[in-house]
């Protein structure tokens, strides 16, 4: 079964560096370039973005496996609600779909990622403040259009989910488990135990061994790989 991994850019995120250069292609670069040196077979990649022009001519025209689609007016829907788009049947969305955020650093095999075949893996709630939260977003996995009827449901009462779930991605997958709109759902962490760490919430051992260091947004990855002792992430080196 192929695999379409999607990333999502809308905005002005990542923002700028010092010197005022678009940090959007270094990401998109960055993370190719990981997701190559960790998962060593093939996959569709996918990018739905308010700006089409923002990478460099190269990948257009020789990254086979690069596709960049217009996100389209749930771009100004506000949080993380554009993200919802992948849930829609779309002929460039294909086989396993895996929805990443480009912001999660890769330091391992990705494999376990790239092999699950269920309907539906998220990662959990990882904030011990929030005791009774199950989801905590980031990395999603679905078969290709099998919860487009959620995609309707918000493209066609977006402005009562936004409100709902004051645009967060957990906020409304979770609504969608207890009203069973959503009626399954496992858990990376349960599922490959230690696959995927918190920078935020887990011990730097535990990171080491981790394959995915998920950032929940700060620190930036650009910012990160200068810290004291985390140069080995060597997709960010240079910059």
């Amino acid at each position: 079964m192929p695999i379409t991994v999607v990333n999502f850019l809308w905005g002005d995120w990542p923002g700028q560096n010092k010197l005022g250069r678009d940090l959007a292609p270094l990401y998109v670069k960055c993370f190719r370039k990981a997701m190559k040196r960790y998962y060593d077979r093939e996959f569709r990649h996918v990018i739905f973005t308010d700006r089409l022009d923002f990478l460099p001519k190269f990948y257009t025209d020789h990254e086979d496996n690069l596709h960049l689609k217009k996100l389209g007016p749930c771009a100004k829907w506000g949080g993380c609600l554009p993200k919802f788009r992948a849930l829609a049947k779309d002929p460039d969305l294909i086989g396993q779909i895996l929805v990443m955020d480009l912001d999660n650093v890769f330091r391992g095999n990705l494999s376990p990622l790239f092999d699950y075949r269920g309907d539906f893996a998220i990662c959990s709630d990882v904030d011990p403040k929030r005791p009774n939260s199950r989801v905590g977003g980031n990395i999603a996995s679905f078969p290709a259009g099998r919860w487009h009827g959620l995609w309707t449901k918000i493209k066609d009462n977006t402005d009562y989910y936004r409100e709902l779930s004051n645009g967060s991605e957990r906020f409304l997958f979770e609504h969608f488990l207890d009203t069973r709109e959503l009626s399954t759902c496992d858990y990376w962490n349960e599922l490959s135990p230690g696959l995927i760490r918190s920078f935020k919430r887990n011990t730097e051992e535990d990171l080491m061994r981790s394959s995915v260091i998920w950032t929940h947004g700060q620190p930036r990855p650009h910012k990160l790989w200068r810290k004291k002792g985390w140069r080995h992430y060597c997709e960010w080196r240079g910059w």
